[in-house]
């Protein structure tokens, strides 16, 4: 996807630059400009990033980093009184290394954009020291208001409804019988 902004020479997505990177970006003509072209060269965007991103935020592996009880507790508020749904899961878990994980993080994203947003937004309003963001709170709100990095959720969301998610229903087992993607009844599906 980031070849396809350069080629049709549109604005790609926002850039999500660490802390110290993003001090680099900022000093701009004032700084070493091979120093400032590493920076940004080392700071990555689009959706999958995102995805990557919300899942560290909102499902961090680690209880005491993260959104978990936060992110569950507002979506399953919201959820409920906005389109009716009474159980809300987790955010998908990016960290594992199961691909499709990002395709289920990029619809949930795009399906309930307005409510991550309002989610990040509570976090802020709710800081007793200081109403701000963190560095990673200020990049997922940045990003889930910039239209380049929402059509590529909304690709991604795309390819996993289409292909990806059906590809795996159909490969996976059910857990009655082992399949071997060799298997005779999964011969004509890869050729």
């Amino acid at each position: 996807m980031n070849s396809g902004w350069e080629e049709r020479k549109q604005m790609p997505p926002v850039l999500l630059a660490n802390k110290a990177n993003a001090a680099t970006i900022q000093l701009g003509a004032n700084a070493d400009s091979t120093t400032v072209q590493r920076a940004v060269d080392s700071s990555s965007h689009g959706g999958l990033k995102v995805s990557s991103l919300a899942g560290a935020l909102f499902n961090h592996s680690d209880d005491k980093k993260g959104y978990q009880d936060i992110h569950c507790n507002f979506m399953t508020i919201h959820k409920q009184q906005i389109h009716g749904i009474k159980y809300h899961s987790q955010f998908p878990d990016t960290s594992n290394t199961q691909y499709q994980l990002h395709t289920y993080a990029a619809a949930e994203l795009i399906t309930f954009l307005d409510l991550y947003i309002g989610l990040l937004e509570d976090v802020r309003e709710s800081k007793v020291k200081s109403a701000t963001f963190n560095r990673v709170e200020e990049n997922m709100h940045k990003v889930l208001q910039d239209p380049p990095t929402v059509t590529e959720l909304a690709a991604i969301t795309l390819y996993g409804m289409s292909i990806s998610w059906l590809y795996l229903r159909t490969v996976c087992s059910d857990g009655s019988k082992v399949k071997n993607l060799l298997e005779s009844d999964l011969i004509d599906l890869h050729c």
